[in-house]
C-alpha cells in the first residue's frame, strides 16, 4: 500500500511546516519575523538569458548568504512548500527561502520586488524551477539551488493580474524525470480562463510543448516519464467547502504510449493534489467534509 511522505519543519516559536510534495504551504499564529539582512546584498545586474527575447525587466540575482529567518523569530505565512533531500524551500514575504528539513535558520534564495512562488526542486535537487513576477507579468524560472541569477524560461505574455481564486498564469508545477525541462500550467493557448493546459520547457531554453491532454490542471509525472496523473479541472486557490458540484475534481492518469486516459477517482467529492510513490499508484487528497486548501 503506498504511503503519502512528508515531513515537517518546527521551530521554538510554534511555527509547524508542512510540507508534502505538491501542498500548498502552512501557517502559524506566531508574530511576523524581523529580517534584519545579515549583509547588503549585492547589487541588481541584468541576467543572460537563453533564448533571446525582447527586453524585460531584470530579475535581481538570488542570493544564497541573504536575510535568514531564525528558528527563535517565528514565521506568519509559510507557503508552496517543496521538499529534496535535506533541504524545503518555500515561499514567505513574496520571497523563495530555503531551510534544512531539521529546522533551523531558514536563507533567503531569492530578493527581487515582485512575488516568487510554486517553486520546484529538479530530480538531483540542485535547481528550483519557479514561477516569478519580474514586470508585472508570471513566467517560468530556474535558479541553482545554491543562489545566482534566475534565467527566465517563457516569454509568452501571461494573463492576468487575475483574481485570487484563479491563482496565476504559468505557475511550475515541476520537472520531467530526467531534470531537462519544466513541467507548468499555463493559459497560453486556452480559449477561455476555464480551460489550461499543461506544457514543459526545456531548462536550457526553447519553446514549450504542449501536453496532449486537451485540458488539465495540477499535473505530475510518473517517476518513468511514461504516464501522467492530472485533473482536468483548475479550481486549486477556490476556498468552496463541502463542494460536490460540477467543479469537483477527478483525478485522471494519461498513458503516452496507449494515448488514453483514465479516471483513477470518480465519486462526487474534490480529488486533488496527487503526488507520485515510488512505482506505484498516485496518493491523492480527497475529504468528503473539506475541500479547502
Amino acid at each position: 500500500m503506498a504511503r503519502v511522505i512528508s515531513t515537517c519543519l518546527f521551530t521554538p516559536a510554534g511555527c509547524a511546516l508542512i510540507a508534502a510534495i505538491a501542498a500548498l504551504g502552512a501557517c502559524s499564529k506566531a508574530p511576523a519575523p524581523t529580517t534584519t539582512p545579515a549583509a547588503t546584498p549585492p547589487a541588481a545586474t541584468a541576467p543572460s538569458v537563453t533564448p533571446a527575447a525582447p527586453a524585460s525587466a531584470a530579475p535581481t540575482p538570488a542570493i544564497a548568504a541573504g536575510a535568514p529567518i531564525t528558528a527563535g523569530s517565528g514565521t506568519r505565512l509559510l507557503r508552496f512548500p517543496d521538499i529534496c533531500g535535506d533541504r524545503v524551500v518555500f515561499t514567505y514575504a513574496g520571497d523563495l527561502w530555503l531551510a534544512s528539513s531539521q529546522g533551523g535558520t531558514a536563507t533567503r534564495l531569492t530578493a527581487a520586488p515582485g512575488l516568487e512562488m510554486a517553486a520546484r526542486f529538479s530530480p538531483d535537487c540542485k535547481q528550483i524551477a519557479f514561477t516569478g513576477q519580474y514586470g508585472g507579468d508570471s513566467q517560468v524560472y530556474v535558479v541553482s539551488a545554491d543562489g545566482g541569477v534566475p534565467t527566465q524560461l517563457t516569454w509568452y505574455p501571461a494573463m492576468g493580474p487575475l483574481p485570487q481564486r484563479w491563482g496565476f498564469d504559468n505557475q511550475v508545477y515541476g520537472w520531467a524525470p530526467d531534470g531537462k525541462s519544466v513541467l507548468f500550467r499555463s493559459w497560453r493557448d486556452s480559449r477561455n480562463i476555464s480551460d489550461p493546459r499543461v506544457f514543459t520547457v526545456p531548462v536550457t531554453g526553447g519553446l514549450p510543448t504542449v501536453m496532449p491532454m486537451p485540458q488539465s490542471g495540477t499535473a505530475r509525472f510518473s517517476p518513468d516519464g511514461k504516464q501522467m496523473v492530472y485533473s482536468p479541472k483548475f479550481r486549486d486557490f477556490r476556498d468552496w467547502d463541502r463542494y460536490q458540484g460540477g467543479w469537483a475534481q477527478d483525478l485522471f492518469i494519461y498513458d503516452f504510449a496507449a494515448k488514453t486516459a483514465k479516471n483513477i477517482t470518480n465519486d462526487p467529492n474534490t480529488d486533488r493534489d496527487p503526488v507520485w510513490i515510488g512505482q506505484e499508484r498516485p496518493q491523492h487528497r480527497s475529504r468528503p467534509g473539506m475541500d479547502r486548501p
